[in-house]
Parts: C-alpha cells; structure tokens; sequence
C-alpha cells in the first residue's frame, strides 16, 4: 500500500520530499525536528493522528509510534503506521504511560476547534517514571 500525504489544501502527494518541499517554514521545522530528535528517542507518541502524515515521517526514521484520535476515519487512514487507538488523547496517554520504559518524543497535537486538552495531557505525562520525555505542543 502506497501512502499519500495531504497539504494544507487537501492535494495529495505521493512523495515524501515532495510534500516536506510544500510545507510553511513552520511545518517543515517540526519535522526536522523529528529527524534531530531521533537520536535521543526511540519512541514517537502523539495525540491526533489525522491523516498520517506525521506518522509516516516518523516512521521513515524508524521510531516505534504510538497515536489515537477520536475520529474512527483518522484511526482507520493511519492502520499500519504504528499503534493506532480509537481514544481521546487524555485516555490514550493513561493507557500508554504506565508502560513507558524508555524515553519518548511527544507530539501534542490533540485539538479541535473547541478544545485543547493539553494541560491533561501534561498531567498524565508528568505520571510516568521515565523523567526527560522530549516534547512538542501544536498550535500552542
């Protein structure tokens, strides 16, 4: 299965670099970030998957990935990225933390246009016994 990648304005890429190419300048530093972060972390947790995107950057660099969304549709479109939950952000993070081991790079990105659960999410994660999680807020 080949996967696509969605632009802002919903035209679909078949390449990587070509998408990564038509990203703001926003965007294309998150995902070097990724790329720098990797180093440091084996592990890539984040809170809305969308359409993948993100996902399959990530799994390109080979992180181990873990992500949820409250749409069954987003859950469905990222199948084979990683583990994919049908959850709200909050709820996938108290089900995933216990079980942390290692360290890991958060991708907070679990919002709508009416909510923002970040400081919950902040919460769940300041649980887990590992210490120096890398992470990363969306649209904060």
């Amino acid at each position: 299965m080949s996967k696509v990648f969605l632009d802002k304005n919903g035209i679909i890429e078949n390449n990587m670099e070509e998408y990564y190419n038509k990203l703001d300048d926003t965007n294309q530093r998150v995902f070097k970030y990724y790329e720098r972060a990797r180093k440091n972390a084996n592990l890539f947790i984040e809170t809305g998957c969308n359409v993948g995107n993100s996902l399959t950057h990530v799994k390109q660099l080979g992180y181990q990935s873990f992500s949820c969304d409250i749409d069954l549709d987003c859950v469905r479109k990222c199948e084979g990225l990683g583990e994919i939950y049908h959850l709200d952000s909050v709820s996938f993070l108290k089900k995933i933390i216990p079980d942390l081991n290692e360290r890991a790079l958060f991708w907070l990105d679990a919002h709508d246009n009416s909510q923002a659960p970040i400081f919950e999410e902040l919460d769940v994660i300041a649980t887990s016994k590992i210490k120096d999680h890398i992470i990363m807020i969306d649209d904060l």
